[in-house]
């Protein structure tokens, strides 16, 4: 539900969906607060089509709550390593080299060689072949 008012001088936008805590936000016209009733509803609409297809995927969604910092710690810790170790070490010419060059990195060494403490102090090879 999405409302626009006036109030106090000030036109107030405020969206309201199932599930969803109210958005509310002042501005200066009334188009303003309507164009931003649009922004948020297409955001939202969005967030639920993306919903559905992970569901009729039975995939669930990893996203980060509050006060949980390591949920995507993994995945930003590899691509620290991978920024640090390759990509800010160089400039490729065309793309075709630099996907030679990442998947080089990635297959050779970050996961043959590289250990990594959340797998044990294993290589990624390694935990693969004992999981197996």
């Amino acid at each position: 539900m999405a409302t626009v008012r006036k109030r106090n001088g000030k036109w107030q936008a405020r969206v309201r969906r199932v599930g969803h805590p109210g958005r509310a936000r002042s501005f200066a016209t009334k188009p303003e607060a309507q164009r931003w009733i649009r922004d948020v509803e297409a955001e939202l609409d969005a967030a639920e089509a993306y919903r559905r297809q992970l569901a009729r995927m039975g995939a669930r969604p990893s996203m980060s709550r509050t006060a949980c910092c390591d949920d995507n710690a993994p995945m930003e810790s590899f691509f620290h390593t991978l920024k640090v170790e390759l990509v800010h070490q160089r400039r490729w010419a065309i793309r075709d080299d630099a996907r030679r060059d990442l998947f080089a990195s990635i297959e050779g060494s970050y996961n043959r060689q590289r250990i990594h403490s959340a797998l044990g102090y294993l290589t990624p090879e390694q935990a693969e072949r004992t999981a197996t």
